[in-house]
């Protein structure tokens, strides 16, 4: 099998990310979720993607059956649509409005960019 590696972007990123299993309450909780993620994907870089084919297969079954439009084509056409978007653009997305970010967050981690 195939190494998978997940990396940050620089090394300042990777501080900070290993600083917040140190920090308080919600710092710890942010650190087990990306944590999770992290190993999640190198478990399965496909995370998702035996979903993704049984609702592909729906949509065929339905379009042999002659549906054109169902809610199942609808939502993979929507997947289809973001999964590209994200290829073309890794920064699209929805980005956390820097008023929503606290003082102490932008005093501990030198950024207000999340």
């Amino acid at each position: 099998m195939k190494d998978i590696f997940v990396t940050f972007i620089n090394e300042r990123l990777e501080i900070h990310f290993e600083t917040l299993k140190e920090g308080k309450f919600q710092d710890k909780q942010i650190y087990e979720f990306i944590d999770r993620a992290i190993k999640d994907l190198k478990k399965n870089p496909a995370c998702g993607n035996d979903n993704y084919q049984e609702l592909q297969k729906r949509v065929l079954q339905e379009k042999e059956e002659g549906d054109e439009n169902s809610s199942n084509m609808q939502l993979l056409k929507s997947i289809d649509r973001e999964k590209n978007n994200v290829k073309i653009d890794p920064q699209y997305g929805i980005h956390i409005p820097r008023r929503n970010i606290s003082k102490a967050v932008v005093n501990r981690y030198g950024t207000n960019r999340l």
